[in-house]
């Protein structure tokens, strides 16, 4: 999908041969209709997309919008799969104004059942003081991962103390959520929510807990910031469930998938990471990460040069 101008394209990748042979279909769709106007007719400098989930026949979207001046909201677009048009509807909002269209805002998708799964950034509310919409508020969906009933659309708060949680992916055979998550300066995590844990309230601490520190770090200036969201190293100390592995520096984590059947190291499942992170050390990179049934971590590989990867599917068709 263009980021700018909301063309979307279609490959059929069944018709792929080799990798310089890519044919791409532009699909027409009503998708700037929905959005805030501006006048040059684009979203890119007011709404963002985030996301794209295909379920039965539905093309899910994903999008940071702006419903008037000074209030953007995460919601989901839908549309029935057509090769010639594509018509979008509503299909769900968290009606959560928010002043500033920031970066820390999630949007990822994911397939849950009969839900899907939505991550919800912070939208720098610690920075900005909402006291009754940031992610340590069960009250509010900001800073949050939850699952939205597709037939009802009614939804519920799975986790809580999220910064920009970027990956997202659902394992059927563990029956456990992986996630990633952008750290501030520093802190880049990889979390999982086992669901297999009956009753247990998964929170993840932002803004109290963070391996990472406040861009400018613990200066004079930071000082309300540190106020507001101390970054305490531990989580466990203060309640909050550690990440599984976390980055620093910061790799400019993006997508988690799960490979159970395919690229396995001995017994080892493998979670295989994306990163735009511009720091050669550590950025534009795919990470492959072994862990063990447990999630305890046994190896990290990591691919150099690959560019900034913001998206991964894991496809079984053969490419030469």
């Amino acid at each position: 999908m263009g980021k700018g101008d909301g063309t979307i394209f279609f490959i059929d990748t069944s018709n792929i041969v080799k990798l310089n042979e890519i044919f791409i279909k532009e699909i027409k769709s009503n998708l700037l209709d929905n959005f805030y106007k501006l006048q040059h007719n684009t979203f890119y400098d007011e709404s963002f997309l985030k996301d794209i989930l295909i379920y039965k026949n539905y093309l899910y979207i994903s999008i940071v919008d702006k419903n008037k001046p000074y209030c953007y909201t995460n919601k989901i677009y839908r549309a029935k799969i057509n090769d010639n048009f594509l018509n979008f509807e509503n299909f769900f909002d968290i009606k959560e104004c928010q002043p500033l269209n920031t970066l820390q805002t999630g949007g990822s998708l994911e397939i849950l059942g009969n839900t899907i799964l939505m991550t919800i950034g912070d939208h720098d509310s610690y920075i900005r003081d909402f006291p009754n919409k940031n992610p340590q508020d069960p009250k509010s969906l900001i800073g949050k991962i939850i699952s939205i009933n597709i037939n009802t659309k009614e939804n519920k708060i799975i986790s809580m103390g999220h910064r920009n949680p970027q990956g997202l992916y659902f394992d059927t055979i563990s029956n456990k959520i992986y996630s990633t998550e952008h750290g501030p300066e520093g802190g880049d995590e990889i979390n999982v929510i086992d669901l297999n844990l009956k009753n247990k309230k998964f929170n993840f601490g932002w803004g109290i807990s963070s391996y990472g520190e406040h861009y400018g770090g613990r200066n004079d200036y930071n000082k309300r910031n540190y106020k507001m969201a101390p970054l305490e190293k531990s989580h466990r100390k203060y309640g909050f469930i550690e990440p599984i592995y976390y980055f620093t520096p910061s790799i400019g984590i993006t997508e988690i998938i799960k490979l159970n059947d395919f690229f396995k190291n001995g017994s080892n499942n493998n979670l295989i990471i994306g990163s735009m992170g511009n720091d050669p050390e550590v950025g534009n990179s795919l990470y492959i990460i072994g862990v063990d049934e447990k999630d305890k971590i046994q190896n990290i590989d990591r691919i150099k040069e690959v560019g900034r990867v913001r998206s991964i599917t894991y496809s079984k068709t053969k490419i030469v």
